[in-house]
């Protein structure tokens, strides 16, 4: 899973750097993860939103959306 870092774009790297330096780990890699995500990063715990690096550190093209789609995994 070390080529994660060489799949992320830019803007998402800190916030996997992030979760990884607090000791959450990645469960799984699924490419494509449908038909709009060509890659999903999917960690053992939920991302902490008010630990998340700032717009500033991740660039504006990044946003916070949460899925309630019932159809998907429900973080737990």
């Amino acid at each position: 899973m070390n080529d994660i870092r060489k799949k992320l774009s830019p803007d998402l790297l800190p916030i996997y750097e992030d979760e990884i330096a607090r000791g959450n780990e990645v469960l799984r890699v699924d490419e494509p993860a449908g038909s709009l995500c060509p890659l999903a990063v999917v960690f053992r715990l939920p991302l902490k939103r008010e630990s998340a690096p700032s717009s500033q550190a991740v660039g504006n093209d990044v946003y916070w959306h949460e899925n309630a789609d019932p159809r998907y995994e429900v973080d737990g």
